[in-house]
């Protein structure tokens, strides 16, 4: 998360940190009571690396609860939301050697107010950060010789940006696979993408649109049998 940094700050990370030593999520039966993390400093922002504890439980929370915990920081003017593995491998995207140059070149982008990639598969971004219109969005991949798709939404004041990837909107049971699991947001958090807007394009297409939006209501709201598959408990 990115932060413009003012008077209140201090006061804003004392709020922070009691919020994260209270935080309780219930997740398939287990529970995330703690998160630790690492603030970097960048010129005039702020930047927080967080984590629960176990890291891996992160991935078992629901979409809808880790929208809503992300949501709580909307107020504090955080800048930009997103995630990033431990398996990154920024040397060989940015040509950067560690985190914390990738922390600079994140303050370098905002501090011009443009992002020219999307950090993460799911990405929150304030204001015109990410400038690329709401909607559906196409990138073709040459090697592999189809299309991914990226959805552009706005949430509260946010800009959401979601890399779907590949998926046969024809295909009903590829849509229940792609789309009707509860933790697919939660995994497009922590999932690298670094892709660059250049290589977006406009999709047309009003069904998928559509259909794309349905999914992405599903996911924030927890709303999940709108693309439960057919069997499927």
């Amino acid at each position: 998360m990115v932060q413009a940094r003012d008077k209140t700050t201090r006061s804003r990370w004392g709020l922070f940190r009691r919020a994260l030593s209270e935080l309780s999520r219930q997740n398939n039966g287990r529970e995330i009571t703690s998160m630790d993390f690492t603030i970097y400093r960048a010129g005039w922002l702020s930047v927080i690396e967080l984590h629960p504890n176990p890291r891996s439980w992160w991935w078992e929370a629901y979409s809808h609860e880790v929208v809503a915990f992300l949501r709580q920081f909307f107020k504090w003017d955080v800048l930009l939301i997103a995630g990033l593995n431990d398996w990154t491998d920024l040397r060989g995207t940015l040509t950067l050697d560690d985190m914390e140059l990738f922390i600079a070149k994140l303050a370098e982008w905002i501090t011009l107010r443009s992002l020219p990639a999307i950090p993460s598969a799911f990405t929150l971004a304030k204001e015109d950060l990410l400038d690329i219109g709401y909607g559906l969005h196409r990138v073709f991949t040459p090697e592999r010789g189809y299309y991914s798709y990226v959805l552009a939404e706005p949430l509260d004041d946010y800009t959401s940006i979601w890399i779907i990837g590949r998926v046969d909107f024809n295909d009903p049971m590829e849509l229940c696979e792609t789309f009707g699991a509860e933790v697919e947001l939660t995994l497009s958090l922590t999932g690298a993408s670094l892709l660059p807007l250049t290589e977006l394009r406009p999709s047309e297409d009003g069904r998928l649109l559509q259909i794309a939006r349905m999914a992405f209501k599903a996911q924030i709201t927890g709303d999940y049998d709108l693309f439960r598959c057919p069997g499927r408990q």
